[in-house]
């Protein structure tokens, strides 16, 4: 019980540094950070090339990872070749920190919140492979429609050409006693990703904004919420610049909306 309360008030002492650090701003919208309806000051900013990942010490996953996508990042990324590299975080607290141990064995992927696909540069890649960036993902789920989900977010960013690009932000959701990895990765019931593109009128294309929010399961069902029934079921605003209007719309185009079954 000592070494982790030494590890998590390690953490807290991190937390508090990261948080000063404005080079992660740029990763999210008007550079506002998601706004928690239950933060902690245990929680841990990590900041990467291409994301940033807020991460959790009570559950050992993220809260979210969060992106500011561009047409050229994922153009560039359409060229870097995915290298699987899957590694600890080593600026975390290693009793702390998820291992490559923990998730040994399991019926489980190691689900990316920020996707290696989105990312522009060989650092980058090896960025997203690190285990702070990870939950236990249903394999069914990972690979089926959360597949989709990711492949639609960046097409939808790509629609809009010369555009300032869009804004995402991914995390899991947890039942009240979560099951853990080894008794220590808590596994999510539910995986969630929002989106906001601007839209161009010149271009006629529509706003997109909302999220997706997949059951977490060998059988996983997806739905395509507004902000504000994302907020009121996993108590995290993505985007809270954006206007109320805007939080209590739902809007994805129909192509995105059959893609990945949500019509």
């Amino acid at each position: 019980m000592t070494r982790i309360l030494a590890a998590l008030a390690l953490a807290i002492a991190f937390s508090s540094h990261a948080l000063a650090d404005s080079a992660c701003d740029s990763q999210f919208l008007e550079g506002q950070r998601p706004a928690l309806t239950a933060p902690s000051s245990a929680d841990v900013e990590l900041c990467n090339t291409a994301f940033v990942t807020l991460w959790s010490p009570a559950t050992r996953d993220p809260v979210y990872s969060a992106e500011h996508l561009t047409a050229a990042g994922l153009t560039a990324a359409d060229t870097t070749a995915r290298l699987d590299a899957f590694h600890a975080d080593a600026r975390l607290p290693e009793d702390a920190r998820a291992t490559l141990r923990d998730y040994a064995g399991s019926r489980f992927d190691r689900g990316h919140m920020a996707p290696a696909h989105d990312m522009p540069t060989p650092a980058a890649m090896h960025e997203s492979f690190v285990l702070s960036n990870m939950v236990p993902q249903s394999k069914p789920n990972n690979r089926g429609p959360w597949a989709q989900i990711e492949e639609s977010a960046r097409t939808l960013v790509v629609s809009v050409f010369g555009g300032p690009g869009g804004w995402v932000v991914t995390g899991p959701a947890f039942p009240a006693d979560p099951t853990r990895l080894k008794g220590r990765i808590a596994i999510p019931d539910r995986i969630w990703k929002a989106i906001y593109v601007p839209g161009d009128p010149s271009q006629h294309v529509e706003i997109v904004v909302g999220a997706w929010i997949v059951k977490n399961a060998a059988d996983p069902e997806t739905r395509f919420v507004s902000l504000d029934a994302l907020k009121a079921e996993t108590g995290v605003d993505p985007f809270p610049s954006l206007s109320p209007e805007l939080h209590a719309t739902a809007a994805l185009p129909a192509a995105a909306r059959k893609r990945t079954g949500v019509e």
